[in-house]
């Protein structure tokens, strides 16, 4: 049985706001830190992080999910 590309690439997309919330409280990034985020996938956490991180590196394998990473248009995310 063949595996869908999603699944080969081990994505899971974590969603829960309240999950995230957490996540994000415990990293507690500042304005000076640099977080690098490997798999942003859809950008759920890549938009908190944002909003607290100087800079967020986001890094991203599936080219079909680079578009709408582009198109959140966060100033302080490369």
């Amino acid at each position: 049985m063949k595996k869908s590309r999603r699944h080969a690439l081990g994505q899971h997309f974590l969603k829960n706001p309240r999950i995230l919330s957490k996540i994000v409280a415990s990293i507690a990034p500042g304005a000076h830190d640099t977080i690098v985020e490997v798999g942003a996938g859809e950008g759920h956490l890549t938009s908190l992080l944002a909003e607290k991180a100087g800079h967020v590196i986001a890094l991203e394998k599936d080219p079909r999910l680079i578009p709408g990473l582009r198109e959140m248009k966060l100033s302080n995310v490369s």
